[in-house]
């Protein structure tokens, strides 16, 4: 069976210059996510990262609370796929990041 969601990310408002490199490339913007079990703040962070002119940029996080299983899939070796949905804010201050997240369920 097939899990799939979209979530918005957080930790986007560190890293607005990233974000908004990553809104010139939305159309062919290429994620993926990482485990970041050393992370002091949350055991099952899963950081997301973008592939820009600097090379794999970190972009923002996977929220708590939607992040635990996708952490432990990633830790197994198991795929989660990641892609680019919106960039919201474009209007306003800060920019944001919306993902969709899926992968198979065994």
């Amino acid at each position: 069976m097939k899990i799939s969601y979209y979530t918005k990310l957080s930790g986007t408002s560190f890293r607005q210059d990233a974000v908004a490199e990553l809104s010139k490339v939305k159309g062919t913007a290429l994620l993926r996510v990482v485990p970041e079990p050393e992370n002091e703040y949350d055991k099952y962070a899963v950081k997301v990262e973008a592939m820009l002119r600097d090379g794999w940029t970190q972009v923002g996080y996977i929220q708590r609370g939607k992040n635990e299983t996708i952490f432990n899939r990633l830790m197994e070796g198991l795929d989660v796929n990641i892609s680019l949905s919106a960039i919201t804010g474009e209007d306003k201050e800060t920019l944001g990041v919306n993902v969709a997240i899926e992968w198979e369920d065994d």
